[in-house]
């Protein structure tokens, strides 16, 4: 990105401060419960794999960052785990996966959708698989994909 660029003048001192940038106010909501986060970084001495994990809670409204949305009366709940490792002596091993779970429930209907992505190295391509999961009072849709997505190697 190239932007235009103002030759220096002789007022420039004299010019006052841009104002504070102008947000929309974000909405309005209740938290009934904090995120619970947690971060490690693990060494396997065996195998020589490092894995960093970050992760929120787990498990239903039970382990999710809870919250009121006071103007559509709804309660949302949130929860994570990302997780990456790989071998200190095979960048091969490099993989991916990410999990997450949002809840919205509110006095007439209760939905929850739940993903898993996982990337991986394997040679000449990267191997992808997903899967989604929405629950909708007691309903369960269920979509799946298993992709490989050629690299290109130098």
């Amino acid at each position: 990105l190239v932007l235009p660029v103002r030759p220096p003048a002789d007022h420039d001192g004299r010019l006052r401060e841009f104002d504070a940038p102008e947000v929309a106010p974000g909405p309005a909501h209740k938290p009934l419960r904090p995120l619970p986060f947690k971060r490690s970084m693990e060494l396997d001495l065996a195998s020589n794999e490092m894995v960093y994990t970050l992760q929120s809670g787990g498990g239903e409204f039970d382990g999710h960052a809870l919250a009121h949305l006071p103007d559509i009366e709804t309660d949302l709940g949130y929860t994570f785990t990302k997780r990456h490792r790989i071998a200190d002596d095979d960048p091969q091993s490099a993989k991916t996966e990410i999990s997450q779970t949002v809840r919205l429930r509110r006095e007439d209907w209760d939905i929850r959708v739940e993903s898993h992505v996982q990337v991986q190295s394997a040679g000449d391509h990267l191997e992808l698989k997903a899967t989604i999961n929405a629950y909708e009072d007691g309903r369960l849709i269920t979509r799946h994909w298993d992709v490989a997505i050629p690299r290109k190697l130098f």
